[in-house]
């Protein structure tokens, strides 16, 4: 396994640098694989079942962190949960155990195991720092041990099940470096603040430790106040964090020159893009990327313009009609990325998902896109989201953000619905306290074909996806408008 052989080195050559950081509170490199250690000479006395599945509770991080790489180097492959709820909606069919916390293990149980399902409490005494640990040969890691299954849910409010093996980890790594797109090193400090390890923004740390960087975590309600306290070098945010980001940070905090900030999950508006590089950093870049892997499309903020146009640095993205037929520039088509051989190919048990999103080697996140002359691409919406009003197919994103920019609301959302005259009209779902300006948005619509019919809804707050960056559940807010 490459990242415990990773870890070891670090914690051999520079045992006392930090790995992690959970709630203000320092893990060293020699602390956290004593402990993993530890946890991986315990489990092993347990005579686990190779290559089936072993789900971690535990309400911290750095357990987590900890207890999974055990799992995987005894070639279990493991996947990080929040409750024993959670784990029975993923219906896992190779399902051995569950190691949880003394912790996670005290609280009251949402669902019972089922019979063949053994429930492992790791001991407290195995999860703090101890000068005495057991040793670990490089024979030992010179395998890719189990594998990891990550989740993802979008807009959908319905986990899907992305399993890599041991073997493609190890390629995805080693793909990784001899490629350069690991672009972090040992001074490098990622903020992962509190996004979950089952998804991708929360799997930042593996990638860290391969360099020898660390990560910060926190779980306290104030994440974002002290979010500078550690002199993070990389943080990542949605658009719905950035508003109570920007009101966290005091006034006299001072530019942080070294800091790069990603913005993914979603359209940012410009003004917050502005006070983002004038009081925050300069280093502002957009991101578009999936948990399902296919490469990133990314730019770094100057303008307006690099909040929609991104850049295809890998050539790893395509934009195709009906029949899978590359678009020419300036036409609208469904955006597909290469799938590598180390990448899923599919969703976990459910062949229904993998049929439509992965085809013929490629992955369809289910977004419209546009290609320019200069090779940048635009992100205009799910393929989903497509109003179909007299006839017109219009993708929803671009009149969202710029109605969400005029009116100042925290997101908006456009949907099609027959009034009880029988006629098709637009749902304008606004995110706001208040009822914005009907006029700012009837000048918006105004000349737009089928736009002539229109409702405004105003919520307080959308409901939103639990995993990741915390995107509107379109699905969920739909049924609320009914």
């Amino acid at each position: 396994m490459i990242l415990m052989q990773k870890l070891i080195e670090h914690a051999r050559s520079g045992p006392d640098r930090t790995a992690l950081i959970e709630n203000d509170v320092p893990v060293s490199y020699a602390d956290f694989v004593g402990m993993t250690l530890r946890v991986r000479h315990w489990l092993a006395q347990e005579r686990l079942p190779r290559g089936a599945f072993a789900a971690v509770i535990a309400d911290g991080f750095r357990d987590q962190l900890v207890i999974t790489p055990a799992l995987r180097t005894l070639d279990m492959d493991a996947v990080n949960v929040a409750n024993l709820q959670m784990l029975k909606e993923l219906r896992l069919k190779n399902l051995a155990c569950v190691a949880v916390t003394p912790e996670a293990a005290s609280k009251p149980k949402t669902t019972e195991l089922d019979p063949q399902v053994r429930l492992i409490v790791v001991p407290q005494e195995l999860l703090v720092p101890s000068a005495a640990s057991p040793e670990m040969t490089y024979a030992e890691l010179d395998r890719p041990g189990g594998g990891y299954l990550s989740l993802t849910s979008g807009t959908t409010g319905r986990y899907k099940k992305l399993f890599q093996t041991g073997s493609d980890i190890e390629a995805a790594t080693a793909r990784a470096f001899d490629e350069g797109v690991i672009e972090y090193d040992q001074n490098t400090v990622v903020h992962g603040l509190n996004f979950p390890l089952y998804t991708g923004a929360g799997g930042s740390a593996a990638a860290v430790w391969l360099v020898g960087g660390h990560v910060i975590f926190h779980r306290n309600p104030d994440l974002l106040t002290n979010y500078f306290r550690h002199r993070p070098t990389e943080g990542f945010l949605s658009p719905a964090y950035v508003p109570h980001f920007l009101q966290a940070q005091p006034t006299s905090l001072p530019i942080q020159e070294n800091f790069r900030l990603s913005i993914g999950g979603g359209f940012l508006p410009v003004a917050l893009a502005e006070t983002i590089v004038r009081q925050i950093t300069p280093k502002l870049d957009i991101i578009y990327g999936s948990t399902e892997g296919g490469g990133v499309l990314r730019s770094r903020y100057r303008s307006p313009d690099d909040l929609h146009w991104l850049v295809d640095d890998r050539s790893r993205f395509e934009i195709v009609d009906e029949d899978g037929r590359p678009c020419p520039t300036g036409v609208e088509g469904e955006l597909r990325a290469q799938i590598r051989e180390f990448e899923p190919r599919g969703y976990l048990d459910d062949d229904v998902a993998t049929a439509h999103f992965f085809r013929g080697g490629f992955f369809y996140p289910g977004d419209l896109a546009v290609r320019r002359e200069d090779g940048r691409i635009r992100i205009l919406g799910r393929t989903d989201d497509v109003l179909n009003l007299d006839g017109w197919k219009i993708p929803v994103a671009p009149l969202e953000g710029e109605i969400e920019r005029t009116i100042g609301a925290r997101a908006v959302c456009l949907f099609g619905e027959t009034n009880e005259k029988g006629q098709e009209q637009v749902i304008v779902a606004v995110e706001a306290d208040r009822l914005p300006p009907e006029d700012a948005i009837r000048g918006l619509l105004a000349g737009r074909p089928g736009f002539d019919r229109y409702r405004i809804a105003v919520l307080k707050s959308f409901p939103r996806s639990e995993v990741g960056y915390r995107k509107v559940n379109r699905r969920a807010l739909r049924k609320l408008l009914d």
